[in-house]
């Protein structure tokens, strides 16, 4: 099973199907899945929306507000 997010789903699993296709004669998952993560307030996280988390807080830790 591949888990993927959507943004990216075709471009992604288009290529590792044809890629496993062309060398092996298989698909090389039977499932895909795509996820979408949201912030608290069920938005798209983004870049230029601004509610993305930085991942340097993520390796230091942070206090979240709630």
């Amino acid at each position: 099973m591949l888990v993927t997010g959507f943004d990216i789903i075709f471009f992604w699993v288009a290529r590792m199907i044809m890629m496993g296709l062309k060398f092996t004669n298989e698909v090389p998952f039977a499932r895909s899945t795509s996820t979408a993560v949201r912030d608290a307030h069920g938005q798209k996280m983004s870049k230029s929306k601004g509610n993305v988390l930085d991942p340097l807080d993520l390796i230091d830790g942070i206090e979240l507000n709630h």
